[in-house]
């Protein structure tokens, strides 16, 4: 992943959410000598849950690309004393800004918050497939929440789907960071859906839309190792979560994901309806 350094605040993002992130300018070139200066969307890393929390956005937001889930553009955002300092003074943010790593992503003001409100609106039903599957095996909890799903208007008049907000992956980053997250990864169960994923899976073709999304799933599970290397050493350190054990969890929970989404049910339910059971 790519480092960027924080070159001027720029206000807020959104004071609603919890990690209330700021719109900051950054620059690739330490010393700010390169132009332009890029506004990124910056999640500051705040005390032991909120590493959890960036790691489970660089990791995430890390294998989703790696399944090829379009997502957002994430960067490590470096932080300078100088620009630490700056911060300090601004009594509008609740929180200490650390020099040193945080998180970001670059700014998308092309698209629109999600979700989606209907199948219809969607260039691309097996995008919200892919997703659920996605979303079931990292144990994310919060899709359906406004904004974690982005909307990009494509040249029919229909959207393409954005994945944000990887920072409740892993059961939750209260979860994650107290350890309970490795009892949420060994259930089995799917992430929730929005109300119509199963017509999604249905216009995408049923068990082979599944098959692959699970496919897509396993590629990204092959790239574990070098997107667990892609967090910084601070985070894991501060966090308390051993890197070791995320490997293992997520490779494991891959293994199962076909069994986890239940691809046998579709496959029978195809039968049926091919038999004019249904």
């Amino acid at each position: 992943m790519k480092t960027v350094h924080a070159y001027r605040d720029n206000g807020w993002m959104s004071r609603l959410t919890r990690w209330k992130p700021r719109r900051v300018y950054c620059a690739e070139d330490a010393n700010h000598r390169d132009e332009p200066r890029i506004e990124h969307v910056v999640k500051f890393r705040q005390g032991k849950i909120g590493a959890a929390a960036l790691i489970s956005e660089v990791l995430c937001g890390g294998l989703l690309a790696a399944g090829g889930v379009p997502a957002l553009d994430g960067r490590l955002v470096a932080v300078s004393p100088h620009f630490a300092a700056s911060c300090a003074t601004k009594t509008e943010i609740p929180y200490v800004i650390q020099a040193g790593l945080h998180f970001g992503t670059v700014l998308r003001p092309d698209v629109e918050n999600g979700p989606p409100f209907r199948i219809d609106d969607l260039a691309d039903p097996q995008e919200l497939v892919d997703l659920w599957a996605f979303d079931s095996w990292l144990c994310n909890i919060d899709r359906e929440l406004e904004g974690n799903i982005l909307l990009a208007l494509s040249p029919d008049g229909r959207f393409r789907l954005v994945a944000a907000d990887q920072s409740d992956c892993l059961g939750g980053s209260g979860r994650f960071a107290d350890g309970s997250w490795i009892t949420v990864m060994a259930n089995a169960r799917p992430a929730a859906t929005l109300p119509f994923c199963q017509r999604a899976i249905f216009d995408s073709g049923g068990s082979s839309a599944i098959q692959s999304a699970v496919e897509k799933v396993q590629k990204a599970a092959s790239e574990l190792d070098g997107a667990v290397a892609t967090v910084p050493h601070d985070w894991w350190r501060e966090s308390g979560i051993e890197p070791s054990h995320i490997r293992k969890e997520l490779a494991d929970r891959s293994r199962r994901i076909g069994d986890i989404l239940n691809i046998s049910q579709w496959e029978n339910l195809r039968d049926d309806i091919q038999g004019g059971h249904l």
